[in-house]
């Protein structure tokens, strides 16, 4: 049997023998090998007379492995695993004339035997990989076990192979040869091939590809053909050109033992174009990740000790050399770069371009803007740091050629896929400015003919069929890929897109919304989710989302392409049939909605909360010990200072892994006492006459809601010092001091305060000074100032590429000028992602109107802050 000869994709072969280093230790390879040779001797003693528990005992062997420090029975899991090996081990006689012939075919019969047993179909459970273990057990030099998650990973390595139909002896016969190539190429066991191709497959595993391909025709209809795209286009060539004949010159000098140090800092790293760096003679690239002076940036982040920029150079250049002559060999380049160079600040996105500048075969130039869109596209969470470069590069390569028909749409004019993609994220990021943590909106039929829908809609869920899928909660893809191809190998009218839904819907995430949807015609309710997907066993549609439902009105509609159980809908498109025509009466009031009790909310760490917020642990910890002591706090400051935001993300940690729940309501001068408590309202009675009801306020329902949980609810109350709070809190002055007593309101009926309730309030300086807010209510919340913190600004942006130097004196120098701390300009406005694209419109879209404002009788002081006066010392 010939083996193919196509190499393996650009990205790929270095990455396949990481997979092998890091998940094939010795002890492992003894325990498999251990296994197959058990299973071997088996089959030579039983052959022909296998009972149950001989064929059960063959399988356990087969699926030998060793993992988490003892062995295991579970290598090709679901193969010959669970319900799999029960249904293969209960027809004795099938297998044992079965596995006769294939133990004992030849080179001659072994197709048409493998043709027969799958035409035939008398194995239950068996599928592919079954008969192919058998020949592996036979020889595994030759034969490798067809599994679908090594195919799927084999497409991704080599998606030149053109695979044939499976469950046949041709379609074994390119798969087999697909696999052998790869395993002669890396020099790898047979015992290895499992791993790193479902390694492989998990990496590179794109889940968002409608998104992708709707994204691209838009990125092909305003950017491409207009004078910004082309020119952006054109660069990549020059930039490369020049790029080459730097790093030919550098070497050159370096070989005669000169000092290259500068050399290697202006012309091997990626500036941006700037008026101060062009005249520095750097090289200008149009994926920049450096500003201004490298030297000047980094020792003042204290990243690099001045006397060592000769060494950060050399092992620069000795990094580029490495890579260029050994390509195959990115993943340990990579980490001999991260473990020798002494500094900090060298990321993926500083040294990707040069070698892509210098070979573009085989590496892509990936920063901020590719990996964003990398990750939202493929599901994934890359970090910037460079050892995450080879599996990016990698997942890169993978959607070029997924996608190729696409990209060779734009690169007619000889443009590589590779800087189509890289353009196409500049779109997506910088001109598009996508937002990539926006909700999506899921269109989910509550089963056939909407059957669950009561149920659903009375208990607060969605959910979906398919429940021989099992519980999917933190599961990799990799193992959902493998349960999905064991259910279609016993089901044959399922298929791949049906079962992949529930993968799709067990990865909703809370705050997206659902429609629930009857066919194509109509409408049931929408909602928000509000909390993860959980799963009942033994419960027909088990797989199952929290959900508020906001509008449980039908409502008619005309949706020709919903197709399926779970759909995205775009968000223009929800906006419409959310006033789509009701069905029935117009008047009648929709149908109760009688959510049960939330469950348990996603933990939420203290960790996560500083990593989120960019405030130390230690400050967090004293802010909710203070709201622990007073029951209630205000963070107060001038605007920007992320009160609000704070104030969000201390709630969700409150609440985090409990029934608790947070609400946030803004106040204005008009709020009162009625609306925050309760007062009397006119209502319509049936006999068209009014009457005067008295109806509970928002904080007496949110009261009533928090009594019933057990976990902390949290109040939000955002710019609490613009309504008249004596007037909106009334008597409930004592009882946020007093909260295990009760009062008589005066509207009638008694009321208190839950223990679990925390109430925080957020106050902008600006539009009232802290002294002018009641002293009794100031005396019973705990006042924390927020002021602008500069070096919480410079942790976020730690790993942006953007140094905060410039902008910091600036906003120190405006600070003083503005002279008067409630009124200073905070940092939260520059809280961003990809901050040096927005820079310039929001210093001239928020903070010029500001302080054309605070300055309105003195604006040359405003003028001086102007962006054409400090933009560039801003981006220095």
């Amino acid at each position: 049997m010939s083996h193919s000869s196509q190499n393996i994709s650009s990205g790929w072969h270095d990455l396949l023998l990481s997979y092998n280093r890091q998940h094939m230790p010795d002890v492992r390879l003894q325990s498999r090998l251990q296994g197959e040779g058990e299973a071997r001797k088996l089959l030579e003693e039983k052959l022909g007379s296998f009972d149950e528990e001989d064929i059960r005992a063959l399988l356990a062997a087969l699926n030998a492995d060793y993992g988490a420090d003892k062995k295991r029975a579970d290598r090709f899991m679901p193969a010959f695993y669970g319900h799999l090996a029960n249904q293969i081990a209960q027809v004795p006689d099938a297998f044992n004339q079965w596995i006769s012939k294939l133990w004992n075919a030849t080179d001659e019969n072994r197709d048409e035997i493998l043709n027969e047993l799958w035409k035939q179909d008398e194995i239950s459970g068996a599928g592919t990989s079954l008969p192919s273990a058998i020949l592996y057990l036979r020889d595994p030099e030759r034969f490798a076990v067809w599994i679908p998650a090594m195919e799927h990973g084999l497409k991704i390595v080599q998606p030149q192979i053109k695979f044939k139909k499976r469950r046949t002896a041709e379609g074994y016969l390119t798969y087999n040869e697909g696999v052998q190539g790869v395993r002669e190429q890396l020099g790898l066991t047979p015992q290895s091939m499992d791993v790193v191709l479902s390694l492989a497959a998990k990496e590179a595993d794109v889940v968002a590809a409608d998104d992708f391909q709707s994204l691209f025709k838009d990125f092909v209809a305003s950017f491409v053909d207009s004078k910004e795209g082309q020119s952006h286009l054109r660069r990549y060539p020059s930039q490369r050109k020049e790029a080459e004949q730097s790093y030919k010159k550098i070497c050159e000098a370096h070989s005669r033992g000169e000092d290259v140090t500068d050399a290697v800092l202006c012309e091997l790293l990626p500036y941006a174009d700037t008026k101060g760096n062009r005249e520095r003679g750097v090289w200008i690239h149009i994926a920049p990740s450096i500003t201004k002076d490298i030297r000047q940036w980094f020792e003042g982040a204290k990243w690099t000790d001045p006397k060592d920029w000769p060494e950060v150079a050399t092992t620069i250049l000795e990094f580029v050399r490495r890579s260029i002559e050994s390509p195959m060999k990115l993943a340990e380049n990579c980490e001999w770069f991260a473990e020798n160079v002494p500094s900090k600040g060298f990321q993926m996105g500083m040294l990707t371009p040069i070698l892509n500048a210098l070979d573009s075969a085989h590496f892509n130039i990936i920063n901020n803007k590719p990996r964003q869109t990398l990750n939202h596209i493929t599901g994934s969470d890359y970090s910037n740091s460079l050892q995450d470069y080879p599996k990016l590069n990698a997942v890169h390569f993978a959607l070029q050629e997924k996608h190729k028909a696409l990209f060779d749409e734009v690169g007619q004019n000889d443009a590589l896929a590779g800087d189509v993609l890289d353009m196409f994220s500049h779109w997506l990021v910088a001109v598009r400015k996508f937002d990539f943590k926006k909700s999506t909106v899921y269109k989910i039929s509550p089963g056939a003919e909407a059957w669950n829908w009561v149920n659903c809609r009375d208990e607060g869920y969605i959910t979906i069929g398919w429940d021989e899928l099992g519980d999917l909660t933190g599961i990799p893809r990799e193992e959902f890929n493998n349960r999905r191809a064991a259910l279609l190998t016993e089901h044959e009218d399922w298929t791949k897109r049906g079962l992949s839904q529930v993968w799709t819907f067990s990865r909703i995430r809370e705050g997206d919304r659902i429609i629930a949807n009857k066919g194509k015609s109509e409408i049931l309710g929408y909602g928000t989710v509000i909390g993860p997907y959980y799963y009942l066993p033994n419960t027909k549609h088990g797989h199952r989302l929290p959900v508020m439902w906001d509008d449980v009105t039908a409502r008619k509609v005309n949706e020709p392409s919903w197709s399926g159980t779970v759909q995205k809908v775009s968000a223009e498109r929800f906006e419409q049939l959310r006033d789509a025509e009701p069905l029935g009466d117009p008047s009648d009031p929709p149908a109760p909605a009688d959510p049960k009790p939330s469950p348990l909310n996603p933990d939420y760490s203290i960790d996560q909360c500083s990593a989120d917020t960019s405030f130390t642990v230690a400050q967090l910890e004293r802010w909710l010990s203070a709201l622990d002591r007073k029951k209630q706090a205000v963070f107060y400051g001038p605007p920007g200072t992320g009160k609000t935001y704070l104030a969000d993300k201390l709630a969700r940690h409150l609440i985090g892994g409990t029934d608790g729940f947070f609400k946030i309501v803004q106040f204005h001068p008009e709020y009162a006492y009625q609306d925050f408590m309760q007062g009397i309202r006119p209502q319509l009675t049936d006999g068209a006459q009014l009457s005067y009801a008295n109806v509970a306020g928002l904080f007496k329902d949110f009261c009533s809601e928090a009594a019933q949980r057990k976990g902390r609810c949290v109040l939000i109350i955002d710019e609490i010092n613009r309504a008249n709070l004596s007037r909106v809190f009334g008597e409930l002055m004592y009882l946020l001091e007093y909260r295990d007593q009760e009062i008589d309101l005066a509207g009638g009926g008694v009321f208190r305060i839950p223990r679990n309730v925390r109430i925080i309030g957020t106050m902008n300086t600006a539009d009232r000074s802290i002294a002018l807010v009641d002293y009794a209510l100031r005396r019973r919340f705990a006042f924390i100032r927020m002021s602008p913190d500069y070096d919480v600004l410079a942790r976020a942006h730690t790993d942006s590429g953007f140094d905060v130097a410039g902008l910091v004196a600036v906003l120190k120098e405006l600070n003083q000028e503005i002279g008067d701390p409630h009124y200073e300009i905070g940092i939260s406005f520059f809280l961003v992602d990809n901050l040096e694209e927005q820079l310039e419109d929001i210093w001239v879209m928020e903070i010029v109107p500001y302080l054309e404002e605070y300055f309105f009788d003195n604006l040359p002081k405003a003028d001086q802050f102007r962006w054409e006066k400090v933009g560039d010392r801003i981006c220095e």
